[in-house]
């Protein structure tokens, strides 16, 4: 459970205690006291999308002749200015049956960015692909 609590509230405070007073834990429970941070807005990921997504999809087709989707440029974009969080084991596998391990990495979901941090994220993905040759002509950035 969740509880935001503001200086100028007490309400939620006290929904909190109501509820620490009441629960029954089978077992030992944890309170996480830490600086609230907004996430990215609606208008950051709709911006992101078909703003800057659309276009890099738009230029590979056209100057590379390569179709993609958003979600492959999604993740190369997440691959390239998203942290990561952690990573696995695995293995590809040959025509002729030989497996090849290899480490993959796993890089922190743009959903658990912050509204400054998708901004960062956004600037970081133009300010790349701009470089090589993509045009970003949607300069209405929320």
């Amino acid at each position: 459970m969740k509880f935001i609590i503001r200086a100028s509230e007490h309400r939620p405070l006290g929904a909190l205690l109501e509820y620490l007073e009441h629960a029954v834990p089978q077992c030992p429970q944890q309170i996480e006291v830490r600086d609230y941070r907004s996430k990215r807005s609606l208008e950051q990921n709709a911006y992101y999308w078909a703003a800057v997504v659309t276009p890099i999809m738009h230029h590979l087709l056209v100057h590379c002749g390569r179709p993609t989707s958003a979600a492959i440029v999604h993740e190369q974009n997440k691959r390239l200015f998203q942290p990561v969080i952690g990573s696995f084991e695995t293995a590809l596998e040959t025509p002729g049956g030989t497996l090849i391990p290899y480490e993959q990495t796993v890089h922190k979901s743009t959903t658990q960015n912050s509204v400054k941090e998708m901004a960062e994220f956004i600037e970081a993905v133009i300010a790349h692909w701009a470089e090589l040759g993509v045009k970003f002509t949607d300069t209405r950035y929320p």
